[in-house]
C-alpha cells in the first residue's frame, strides 16, 4: 500500500514550490499543537466508521522537541514539514502533532482503516500507540 504512491516522490520538482503549503500545514500544526492530524493540503483525514478511522504514525524521523514558547513558535515545524513534504505529499498521508510529558512530537503519520491491520504496522514501525479518530482515544499497541 505505502508503495503504490512511491512515483510521486520522484515527480516532486523542487521544494520551493511547496513553500506555501509547507507554512500553511506549519501554521495549522502549531495552533493545533496539542493534537492535530492534516495532509499536506491542510486537510484533516475523512474519518468515519470506515474511513481513515486509525491514525499509525512512524513514517518519518519522529521530531520530539522539549515545550516552550520559542519551541513552538520557532523553525522547528516548518522545518519537519519541509524535511518531509516528500512522505507527507503521499495520498494517505498526513502529518502529526502532540504534546506529552512537556515535550512536542511531530511525526508523519498514515491513516487506515482496519485496526487490527493498523496495531500491526505500528508495531512493525516501532510505535507504541495509534490514535482512533473516529472517537478520539489512543490504543496502546501491545508488546507481544
Amino acid at each position: 500500500m505505502y508503495g503504490q504512491n512511491i512515483e510521486k516522490l520522484e515527480t516532486l520538482k523542487t521544494k520551493d514550490m511547496y513553500t506555501d503549503k509547507i507554512v500553511s500545514v506549519a501554521n495549522k500544526l502549531n495552533a493545533n499543537i496539542e493534537g492535530y492530524t492534516l495532509n499536506l493540503h491542510g486537510d484533516e483525514p475523512k474519518t468515519s466508521r470506515h474511513n481513515q478511522r486509525y491514525i499509525v504514525g512512524g513514517f518519518a524521523e519522529e521530531l520530539k522537541i522539549k515545550w516552550s514558547p520559542a519551541n513552538v513558535r520557532g523553525q522547528a515545524i516548518y522545518d519537519f514539514v519541509e524535511k518531509n513534504i516528500a512522505m507527507g505529499s503521499l495520498d494517505g498521508f498526513f502529518f502529526g502533532v502532540w504534546t506529552f510529558d512537556g515535550h512536542i512530537y511531530l511525526d508523519v503519520c498514515v491513516a487506515l482503516n482496519n485496526k487490527t491491520h493498523s496495531l500491526r504496522v505500528a508495531k512493525e514501525k516501532k510505535e507504541i500507540a495509534i490514535f482512533d479518530n473516529l472517537y478520539k482515544e489512543t490504543i496502546m499497541v501491545s508488546k507481544n
